[in-house]
């Protein structure tokens, strides 16, 4: 039997009816809802880059090796520069004065070098204890390169043409520049913003 509102019959036959069609992606029994702002997609963006827990930046790294490989080698071209000057002196009968400031002031630099080389580790784990320590290192070993290099220009007594016929020399000036150079390079990286963030994140943990 049929009625105006619902032209299909009624009885057995009812599972024949058909079914309202059902919206793809749509659960059964939830109305499909219009004009809610979705979840905008982002293209294009570039996956950030997280920082590896324990893994110095580049600057940290390369101040690191550099204060490893270049304080002990400034050291030993130290040793061998005291130990030529000190025969000089000697074989000139001159005073020996100079041969106890110069041995007392590489013997300073030799355990700069030994302590440079131990809190370097430091430096590389992200230690800012010894970030702070090799920078006052850094600080001493100038200090200690102006006083050689006033020691070396005045040992010339204003005659810098033998300098020419002393490949030795040649050495000690290279030294002295390095030993201008490279603590200055190394405040600047482990100073620099990548280093702090690594100190300061690696001091958290």
């Amino acid at each position: 039997m049929t009625s105006p509102q619902n032209p299909w019959p009624q009885g057995p036959n009812q599972q024949f009816a058909p079914q309202q069609p059902q919206q793809f992606g749509q659960q059964p029994g939830q109305p499909q809802q219009f004009g809610q702002p979705q979840p905008p997609q982002q293209f294009g963006h570039p996956p950030q880059h997280v920082a590896v827990p324990g893994k110095p930046p580049g600057s940290v790294a390369l101040a690191s090796w550099l204060g490893a490989v270049w304080a002990p080698l400034s050291a030993l071209i130290g040793i061998v520069g005291f130990a030529i000057t000190t025969m000089t002196i000697l074989d000139y009968g001159l005073a020996v004065l100079p041969i106890l400031i110069n041995g007392i002031v590489m013997l300073g630099a030799t355990v700069c070098a030994v302590l440079w080389v131990v809190f370097g580790g430091g430096v590389r784990r992200g230690r800012n204890s010894a970030r702070i320590t090799l920078s006052v290192l850094a600080g001493l070993w100038l200090a200690h390169t102006l006083y050689s290099t006033v020691m070396f220009l005045l040992s010339f007594g204003g005659n810098f043409g033998i300098i020419g016929s002393n490949p030795i020399l040649f050495l000690n000036i290279a030294n002295l520049l390095l030993s201008l150079v490279v603590p200055v390079v190394f405040l600047v990286l482990v100073f620099g913003k990548q280093a702090n963030a690594y100190f300061k994140a690696m001091s958290v943990r």
